[in-house]
């Protein structure tokens, strides 16, 4: 999917959130960025978006919401989140082959990774829906789907998801630079519920052992 349009500005706020950090550079009509309006502004900037909500559920969510955008503006000044970080192609030590299919389910749905390794996935859509794979913390999947069930209609494009049609192959390049339990999952709506989700285990890398010094044989006391 492409990145939101300036026009959704309260959207902006809200995916401020876990993998999305960008709410803060998005202005409105006028100008302004989101971050820049007063309280008072927001939340008529909110009711226009969402008929119905009332000025006390708006004040609610925008807390909420500007309480993530600051964690996630920290989590991402060096590109880095939870999982890793963005791999460079240059390094990819193997790649590793996902398929998505219309059961919702990734195949193969666990992968094992060495901790600093950078990977290729490569990921294809067998199926005829519209699928994606979005890597994270189990946190942050948690989180952005509970987001994309609220908005369905958002659009993200991160370095670590990839968003294919029917038929397309894509790829994920990432580095691993934590050790412990990840998670992949589809985030299109109803699907991570369906039980489209993968984990990924990173462990520690070995240690290389260093090849032992050889001590010269003392000849001194040999007679000839």
């Amino acid at each position: 999917m492409k990145k939101m349009t300036q026009t959704v500005a309260l959207m902006a706020i809200t995916a401020a959130i876990s993998t999305i950090s960008f709410a803060h550079d998005m202005k409105d009509g006028a100008g302004m960025k989101p971050m820049e309006m007063s309280e008072s502004m927001r939340i008529e900037m909110c009711q226009k978006m969402h008929a119905g909500m009332t000025a006390d559920q708006c004040r609610e969510m925008q807390k909420k919401m500007m309480a993530m955008h600051s964690h996630s503006e920290h989590q991402h000044d060096d590109g880095v989140s939870k999982a890793g970080k963005p791999g460079v192609a240059a390094n990819v030590v193997r790649t590793i082959h996902i398929t998505m299919s219309d059961k919702n389910r990734f195949t193969p749905n666990s992968v094992k990774v060495k901790q600093g390794e950078t990977i290729r996935f490569v990921v294809k859509n067998a199926g005829k829906k519209k699928h994606e794979m979005v890597i994270g913390s189990v946190e942050d999947i948690k989180a952005h789907n509970e987001l994309m069930e609220r908005f369905p209609g958002m659009e993200h494009d991160e370095p670590n998801m990839v968003d294919l049609e029917s038929g397309q192959k894509g790829e994920i390049i990432w580095q691993f630079t934590e050790m412990g339990q990840f998670q992949f999952a589809c985030l299109v709506t109803g699907h991570f519920e369906a039980g489209m989700k993968g984990v990924i285990n990173v462990v520690k890398a070995p240690v290389k052992a260093k090849p032992k010094s050889q001590t010269p044989e003392d000849h001194s006391n040999h007679q000839h």
